[in-house]
């Protein structure tokens, strides 16, 4: 005797499996990735300076022109990048940082000799596939 497919079941769960693939490609896979220059390697960190560490142990690398990180994307919701950010000797004056998601300039800020941290929204539309 020939037995039936259950078509409804199977249409339900390949359903439910499309709908939970959709899910997770827009939701983030990783809440939170941290990188200090000074232990990223030559991949993560393009065009930057051998790595360094200051007195109190906190890993930093120079750059004097246009420098890359490439970090990976955790989905396409909007991202929050953190930046600690401060120029270099304290009798130069402040530096024009520009920072960009995927060649789209998200800011243009002006870093002094004081340790900040920069905090920047990246829309959902800047982040795709590729180089961040």
């Amino acid at each position: 005797m020939l037995r039936r497919l259950p078509w409804p079941d199977i249409l339900f769960v390949l359903l439910l499996l499309l709908l939970t693939g959709w899910f997770l490609s827009r939701a983030p896979v990783q809440r939170v990735q941290f990188y200090t220059l000074g232990s990223v390697d030559h991949l993560t960190a393009r065009s930057f300076h051998p790595a360094e560490t200051t007195a109190e142990g906190r890993g930093f690398r120079w750059t004097d022109g246009a420098s890359t990180l490439l970090l990976q994307n955790q989905g396409f919701a909007p991202h929050r990048l953190q930046l600690t950010l401060k120029s270099g000797h304290p009798q130069q004056p402040a530096v024009t940082v520009e920072v960009r998601a995927n060649g789209q300039t998200l800011a243009q800020m002006s870093v002094d000799q004081q340790t900040r941290q920069y905090t920047l929204l990246v829309p959902a539309n800047q982040v795709a596939h590729g180089q961040k």
